[in-house]
């Protein structure tokens, strides 16, 4: 059975996405079995988007190098790079020191975009943002990385 969802207070009834306010589209979804998944335009970004929203994060600025969710509980930054692969980047105040979340870390990343995180040398004239990178293979890996971090 196919399915539509919009948000019946939006306007011209465009959907709308309850956890960042921001418009995208939603093509149908299919009930399987008792499942139900979305499928989204172009690619997955509007689903990890969401699994932010679903940890308590949202998001405060977006760039093409980066965009930074910020938690609403704890007020922590974390950023979503435009890779290949899901890679967020951590404070290095929040890893270093936490011998697990050193251990997932796929390494250093620095960046301009990193705003919100402490500079140091690195290959350039001067100082740069940096933070600890870490990579995942689908949103679910993320969502379980995501809720672990918020009990850290």
């Amino acid at each position: 059975m196919d399915c539509w969802m919009t948000a019946p207070f939006s306007k011209k009834d465009m959907p709308i996405n309850l956890l960042n306010n921001s418009w995208y589209e939603i093509l149908p979804y299919k009930s399987i079995e008792g499942f139900n998944y979305f499928e989204r335009g172009k690619d997955h970004m509007g689903n990890i988007h969401n699994t932010f929203g679903l940890n308590k994060f949202k998001t405060m600025k977006e760039t093409s190098k980066a965009v930074e969710f910020r938690n609403i509980v704890n007020g922590e930054v974390i950023y979503l790079l435009p890779n290949k692969e899901i890679t967020i980047v951590l404070n290095p105040k929040k890893v270093e020191g936490n011998k697990e979340l050193e251990e997932k870390s796929t390494g250093l990343s620095h960046s301009t975009a990193l705003r919100e995180f402490p500079k140091r040398e690195h290959t350039g004239n001067g100082p740069i943002c940096y933070g600890y990178a870490f990579k995942f293979l689908s949103v679910e890996e993320l969502d379980v990385f995501l809720d672990e971090l918020t009990k850290l």
